[in-house]
């Protein structure tokens, strides 16, 4: 929190989704809660498990100003900013969350999911790059099952190393706040029942049905597989996040 304050004082206050869109340098590619959002002149730095995302024109001294918005975590990346960038590009696509698809379940929805948004949008052929921030080394998987929905890996940078891009638009799809994209990290805290009235108008149902269609595994039994069982995975003995009526299941 502390940093937080420090970082904004010393920017003016970071910009909010609606300050960028008004600048034009922020704007929204197909449907809201469900689209893309595209960045003029943007700076993205990782480090650690920081994910620090800036916009160029906006602050002053020629610094970066401090998205957080669209940031993951906290801004101890962007400390980074008093020193050029080592690498640039023209169109960069970043898919990050607070989680860094850390197993299989948030990989598939939340990142899987949305590489094919970008595709299904005619997004990704216009990238340089599209980077993927990890934690720790990305699983295997990873790379199988991009290459299993028709994203080739020659596309796709999969890293937990440090990174600190500046390019000329920055590519994020648009995720319910607290997911990685779209965190306002200077919201008040919310109830559990407005966190899921907000976050019911981001759904990803559309990039989960393009998921199984590229997988050859159609919902309706018409040209895929249909599924004849359901598994019930237990968190009995799980600390939190239990199933409230594991029982009656």
């Amino acid at each position: 929190t502390l940093l937080h304050m420090q970082w904004f004082d010393s920017y003016g206050g970071a910009p909010s989704v609606v300050d960028l869109s008004n600048a034009n340098l922020m704007r929204r590619i197909g449907p809201e809660g469900t689209g893309v959002w595209a960045v003029k002149r943007a700076r993205v730095t990782q480090a650690g498990r920081s994910v620090a995302i800036g916009v160029q024109e906006t602050a002053p001294n020629g610094r970066p100003a401090y998205v957080s918005a669209l940031s993951v975590w906290d801004p101890s990346a962007a400390l980074r900013w008093d020193r050029p960038p080592t690498d640039a590009c023209n169109r960069l696509g970043v898919l990050a969350t607070r989680f860094s698809y850390s197993g299989y379940w948030h990989w598939l929805f939340e990142g899987l999911a949305y590489a094919v948004r970008l595709d299904e949008e005619g997004l990704l052929a216009s990238l340089d790059r599209l980077v993927i921030c990890f934690n720790d080394t990305p699983p295997r998987y990873v790379d199988e099952s991009l290459e299993a929905v028709g994203i080739p890996c020659s596309k796709v940078s999969a890293t937990s190393t440090p990174f600190d891009f500046a390019t000329s638009e920055l590519i994020i799809p648009v995720r319910a706040p607290g997911f990685g994209g779209l965190i306002d990290e200077s919201e008040p805290t919310l109830t559990l029942r407005e966190i899921k009235l907000r976050n019911a108008q981001y759904g990803n149902d559309a990039d989960l049905r393009a998921v199984r269609r590229r997988l050859g595994l159609g919902l309706d039994g018409a040209g895929g597989m249909r599924g004849t069982r359901r598994l019930l995975v237990s968190r009995r003995d799980a600390e939190k996040r239990r199933v409230v009526n594991e029982d009656a299941l």
